[in-house]
């Protein structure tokens, strides 16, 4: 699901936190999923994203996995991962064009 909205005034990077999408599913941000406490937000820079594209790091998957869920952004494109809590069954990606 791609969301378009107008970025503030001056903002210079942007965090993102995945939580619920249309029930009470709870995700992980699979940018800090090996780490301590799953909740740590990173931040990204919006002229990076701009200018050249940027793909969170992707911790929910290794090996084969990491391989297949391994994507290439475009210029403007922010991509980053989730998965539910829980046993890892599949990978959501998204993509917004900023």
């Amino acid at each position: 699901m791609e969301r378009h909205r107008r970025r503030p005034s001056g903002a210079t990077f942007l965090g993102v936190q995945g939580a619920y999408h249309k029930s009470l599913d709870l995700y992980i941000n699979c940018d800090a999923a090996m780490e301590k406490d799953t909740s740590t937000l990173h931040w990204y820079s919006i002229s990076d994203i701009l200018s050249t594209g940027v793909a969170a790091s992707n911790e929910c998957y290794k090996g084969k996995y990491a391989d297949a869920t391994h994507v290439t952004p475009k210029p403007g494109q922010f991509v980053f991962f989730v998965r539910p809590i829980g046993p890892a069954k599949h990978l959501t990606t998204r993509a917004p064009t900023l």
